[in-house]
């Protein structure tokens, strides 16, 4: 399974620390998902929300 997002004005690597920040959450959520088993998508959304 392939996760594709793509960032305005970015080339492979990220500049923008929001973007940085939001492809970390979107790799850690992906792994969790498919190597743990859990629902990460619906947990990842309910931690962002808390900040």
């Amino acid at each position: 399974m392939v996760d594709v997002h793509y960032y305005a004005n970015e080339g492979h690597g990220f500049v923008k620390r929001e973007n940085q920040i939001d492809s970390i959450r979107r790799t850690i959520n992906w792994f969790d998902e498919h190597l743990k088993g859990k629902n990460a998508a619906a947990e990842g959304q309910a931690d962002q929300r808390e900040e």
